[in-house]
Order: C-alpha cells, then structure tokens, then sequence
C-alpha cells in the first residue's frame, strides 16, 4: 500500500512544502491590494485636508447645493452649533466628567 494514499508524507516532502509555504508568505500582494491600502493610509493620515478640498471642489462644482437645497440661514446657525457641541461633548471622557462634578 502506497503511504501517499492514505495522506502520509515522507520528511522530504513536508520540507519542500513549509519551504513552499515561506516563499508564498514572502511573495508581495497584488498590486491592486497595495495600491489600495495605501489609499486608505493616506486617507486616514490627510481626511481632514482631503474632505476639505473635495468640499470645495463640490461648492465649485455646483454651487446651488450649499445656497439653496442646505437652507444656509437654518444650517450656518442652528445646525452647525448644535454640532460642534454634540462632537465636543463625544470628545470628553468619562473620567473628566466625574472629576469636574
């Protein structure tokens, strides 16, 4: 009976397989998976400038969005202090509230 069949490997065998194994690991990815990585890295460490600029290019873009469909009389008040607020409140921690009471 062969021991091949039966799922049994010899030394040598098992050798060129985790050696296989290591050359896979080495390997670098596709380039699609790098290039995208290093997109969300750079998103991430320049979201603010990125959101920014692309904020603008809209207002550019299309201008009636922010001077008509946004209600800037209700937005650039009510709204936009209501949100500064709730972020700066997210941004506390628990242990400061304690402490202040």
């Amino acid at each position: 009976v062969n021991s091949k069949t039966y799922g049994m490997t010899n030394s040598v065998e098992a050798t060129d397989c985790s050696s296989n194994e290591a050359k896979l690991q080495d390997e670098e990815p596709p380039w699609p998976s790098r290039f995208t990585s290093q997109l969300r890295e750079g998103y991430k460490a320049h979201s603010l400038l990125i959101s920014m600029v692309a904020s603008i290019i809209l207002a550019y873009v299309y201008p009636p969005l922010g001077a008509h469909y946004l209600h800037p009389k209700i937005t650039s008040t009510w709204v936009s202090v209501m949100l500064m607020f709730i972020i700066s409140g997210l941004c506390i921690k628990t242990e400061e509230l304690s402490q202040a009471s």
